[in-house]
């Protein structure tokens, strides 16, 4: 079945059919639902070239927790470059979001509550850092 037939790819979950729920939700959220655990001091999270409605595009977290800092870089579709991308960030011991650099620069658009930051359209590789 292919995922774009229902209008919310969580049913795939239900029948367990991760490769359809993947397709269908990377056109929504990148890298957005990951365990907190995953993200433990020196650990990483990768997704290289992955098929979205916009095109491919790839993100890489990095976390350096006990220094207090997270880093995502993200390579945004090109095809067809979507409006906006929201990247989510999750502190393995659930701390709250501090304070927030996009290419090195201070960033305010960011709810610590959803751990989402709101960088708008992306143009090129870009590097978000979230401080703790």
């Amino acid at each position: 079945m292919q995922p774009n037939l229902l209008c919310h790819p969580i049913p795939y979950l239900w029948r367990d059919e991760i490769k359809h729920y993947l397709r269908g939700y990377f056109n929504a959220f990148a890298v957005a639902f990951y365990p907190d655990t995953c993200l433990r001091d020196g650990q990483s999270v990768t997704v290289s070239n992955a098929a979205t409605y916009f095109g491919p595009m790839s993100c890489a977290i990095q976390s350096h927790a006990a220094t207090g800092e997270i880093r995502m870089t993200v390579e945004p579709p090109r095809r067809n470059p979507p409006s906006a991308i929201h990247a989510r960030f999750r502190h393995p011991e659930e701390r709250p979001i501090k304070q927030i650099t996009v290419n090195g620069e201070e960033w305010t658009d960011f709810d610590v509550e959803k751990e989402l930051v709101h960088p708008g359209k992306l143009e090129g590789t870009t590097e978000i850092i979230a401080y703790y």
